[in-house]
């Protein structure tokens, strides 16, 4: 029992590590969006080694007793990281921890106050810092990892309320005046599509999203929202096969923009089904016939992202992957457009 225990604490550090594995693997970035502090992947990353290193050896040495002391000093750069991950959704309450921490901090402080500043009074300070905090941070480090999961924040479509938003859009068309899909795009009129909330639009992307992956015959893409990097308004992960689309984007855009970037993104999403589809050992996967499919395969391994200057811009929509998307996305925004428009809404 003692050696499982000795493995066990001593082998606690490398949870933070495993953290720092996670977050880079699942490209997690970091969104308060009441304070405007947005982090991306790396960046966060780079927080998980900072704190990592900064909380951890002042009081390793402190807290190294091979007790279960030394394993909370352990996970506790985790436990402060999974707390700003909470913060994305409860910001008040986490402020309401620390706030916590401090004060049964000040508490102990004050309590001895008579005592001197001693090596030995640093050091049980220390220790008490840690065991307080480690189990105030419990709580939101489980619902981070119980209920929100390690990753950014994420608005989700809520397919429950679709009919409701359908209904009420096409509530002044007479049955059987609309044609197949009309009654959808109904809400995408910016009379109706400038009321909704963030979570009704991505519900009606979601919708959307699903009736172009039908017709380009994929199976269906998981799609949330959430805060993007600078410069982009969304994008298709070929890890998780889930498309993201920018919330603020999403929030304030017009309909037309955003079912543009819909096409375009579901588009890529045919493209790693195709890529995957592919099986690139045999001979004809060399022909000319997919020649394409390989260009695209290529791109996948060579991607170039926008940096915002001319420059990159023109880099980055050259490529076989982008240039096919957005050829696409604006073929399927003609075929829709007339749809769009208030007098092409009924069947002449």
């Amino acid at each position: 029992m003692k050696v499982i225990k000795l493995w066990i604490v001593s082998g606690s550090w490398m949870l933070a590590l495993l953290m720092e594995i996670v977050i880079g693997v699942r490209q997690v970035s970091l969104y308060i969006e009441p304070l405007g502090l947005y982090l991306p992947p790396y960046l966060l990353v780079l927080m998980v080694f900072e704190v990592m290193w900064s909380f951890v050896l002042p009081f390793h040495s402190d807290c190294s007793n091979g007790g279960w002391l030394e394993l909370l000093s352990n996970i506790f750069p985790i436990q402060l990281i999974l707390l700003a991950l909470f913060a994305q959704y409860h910001l008040i309450t986490m402020a309401v921890f620390l706030l916590v921490i401090v004060g049964m901090q000040v508490v102990f402080r004050y309590s001895r106050r008579s005592v001197r500043n001693t090596r030995r009074e640093k050091r049980l300070r220390r220790r008490v810092l840690v065991l307080t905090a480690s189990l105030v941070l419990a709580v939101p480090s489980m619902l981070v990892l119980c209920v929100y999961g390690v990753s950014e924040k994420r608005y989700q479509p809520r397919i429950e309320h679709l009919n409701a938003l359908i209904e009420q859009a096409s509530h002044e068309v007479r049955e059987g005046e609309l044609i197949p899909d009309q009654e959808l795009l109904l809400c995408f009129q910016e009379k109706n599509w400038s009321g909704y909330t963030t979570e009704e639009k991505l519900t009606l992307v979601k919708c959307l999203a699903d009736k172009e992956t039908d017709r380009l015959e994929i199976p269906p893409v998981p799609l949330y929202a959430g805060k993007e990097e600078k410069y982009t308004l969304g994008h298709y992960n070929i890890v998780r096969e889930e498309i993201m689309i920018d919330s603020e984007y999403l929030a304030g855009s017009g309909a037309k923009d955003v079912i543009e970037t819909i096409f375009h993104e579901v588009y890529h999403a045919y493209q790693d089904y195709v890529v995957k589809s592919v099986d690139w050992r045999s001979e004809l996967s060399h022909s000319a016939y997919f020649s394409t499919a390989r260009a695209w395969k290529e791109n996948q391994q060579s991607y170039i992202n926008s940096d915002g200057t001319a420059q990159g811009y023109e880099l980055y929509t050259a490529q076989p992957l982008e240039s096919s998307a957005q050829r696409y996305a604006e073929q399927r925004m003609g075929e829709v457009m007339e749809l769009l428009y208030p007098d092409a809404y009924f069947v002449r």
